[in-house]
């Protein structure tokens, strides 16, 4: 008989949990996790994401891969469908992801979802804002 825990997919633990996006960040930034310790149980891994900016939780596509590229414009950071533009205060946002594995019990494919990472934080550094001073 098959532990249930063993059923679930561990953690997934992200390389780095801070990012800070300003004038001087490449316009691609890689965002990689390794996959969870018992990824060998399972016939077929995707992780999930999600995204908060403040207004709660946003769930972004799925990937096959452990890895998210996170776009950054001079005005703001893409992240899968969902945008943040730059303010003047700076702007944090965090992001979490999970596995979810894919198991034959009984001849019958089911998929069990892990639990959620680390908060993984994405700041965007506040633009600067010069005011006219033309006589």
């Amino acid at each position: 008989m098959v532990d249930a825990n063993e059923l679930e997919p561990q953690i997934v633990k992200p390389e780095k949990t801070a990012f800070t996006f300003g004038k001087d960040t490449p316009t691609q930034t890689e965002i990689k996790w390794s996959p969870p310790d018992n990824a060998d149980k399972f016939s077929a891994l995707t992780y999930n994401m999600e995204v908060d900016g403040g207004q709660g939780w946003t769930a972004l596509n799925d990937s096959r891969q452990p890895l998210l590229r996170v776009y950054f414009t001079s005005e703001k950071i893409i992240v899968g469908r969902y945008s943040r533009a730059q303010e003047v205060e700076p702007v944090a946002v965090r992001l979490h992801v999970r596995a979810t594995g894919t198991v034959k019990t009984q001849g019958q494919e089911e998929n069990i979802s892990g639990p959620w990472s680390d908060d993984i934080w994405l700041t965007l550094e506040g633009s600067c804002v010069t005011e006219n001073t033309s006589v």
